[in-house]
Parts: structure tokens; sequence; C-alpha cells
């Protein structure tokens, strides 16, 4: 996952180091001055740091998910050795298991043609 630390956040806050301290009251637009911008960067940066550990937790989560499907694949497997081992293979109990564990296509053939057709 992508994680962000944008240029332009890089440069403004490498402008405002530049500016002295007693220019920040100086007004840059009708509405704005510089220390007003300078509190909107630095919200701007708590975002991005906080939008970093959000990934960083999903990246986890991802990860976690990962372990557990093949556990959970691993563990599917060992049942249907032990209903094997237990009832064998051509047993109800074994096709039971199959049914429930899988979705199977039933392939049906025509009595005129050799081809299979998917119900």
């Amino acid at each position: 996952m992508k994680r962000m630390d944008p240029k332009l956040l890089k440069d403004v806050k490498n402008q405002l180091l530049a500016i002295p301290p007693q220019d920040k009251n100086h007004v840059m637009s009708p509405d704005l001055t510089i220390s007003d911008f300078e509190k909107e960067v630095n919200q701007y940066a708590a975002m991005i740091v906080e939008y970093n550990q959000l990934l960083n937790t999903a990246e986890a989560k991802r990860l976690s998910i990962r372990d557990k499907e093949k556990f959970i694949r691993d563990y599917r497997e060992r049942l249907r050795s032990t209903v094997i081992i237990i009832h064998g293979k051509k047993s109800d109990v074994y096709k039971k298991f199959i049914k429930v564990a899988r979705f199977r296509k039933k392939v049906v053939r025509s009595k005129a043609t050799t081809k299979p057709s998917v119900k």
C-alpha cells in the first residue's frame, strides 16, 4: 500500500521555515494570515500521519487474515483426511462433508451427443 509523504507538504514547510517570526501575522489574502496558513499546514500533516497509521493497521490486518485463511484451509484438509480415515472415501459421511465443503456442478450427458452439458 502506498504511504503518503507528499512533496507539497515538504515544500510548504520549507517555505514556512523561511518566514521570519515577526511576519507571522502578515496577511496573505483577505481571509488568511500566515499563522492561519501554518495551522492548516500542520492540520494537513496530522491528517497524513493518521492516514499512514491507518494504512499500517490495514496492512497488519490483511497479513493476519492471510495467515488465518492458511490455517483454516489446513484445518479443513485435516478434517477431510480424518473423515476419510474414519469413515472411508465411499461413505455417506464423506459425501456430505464434500457437499458442504465444495459446490460441484452436475455434468449431464445427452443421449444424442457425447458432449457434456453443464446445469
